[in-house]
């Protein structure tokens, strides 16, 4: 994962309830709220929906956390690193 840039990865278990892994030492508050909003994506489009249309959530998951940054007046370098990663999934959105 961390050779796929993932700073944490959400993991949904049998009860539905989830818990989030970080990896190494590089995750911040912009990781913790990136994947609690893919298990909001995970409970809302179900797990089949999901795998079908994950570079397209991403980038919905980026939109978000664009949101969330600009209310909470997060640092331009936030900013920048959320957009590149939109650009990123956009990106990879386009040649499915």
């Amino acid at each position: 994962m961390k050779a796929m840039g993932q700073k944490a990865s959400v993991r949904i278990l049998e009860n539905g309830n989830f818990d989030i892994t970080f990896i190494g030492t590089e995750f911040n508050r912009i990781s913790a709220i990136e994947e609690a909003i893919h298990y909001q994506q995970y409970k809302k489009y179900g797990e089949a929906y999901v795998s079908e249309h994950l570079a397209e959530l991403e980038v919905e998951a980026q939109n978000m956390l664009l949101r969330i940054g600009k209310k909470e007046g997060w640092s331009k370098g936030d900013m920048a690193e959320i957009e590149g990663a939109k650009k990123t999934w956009e990106k990879l959105a386009q040649k499915k």
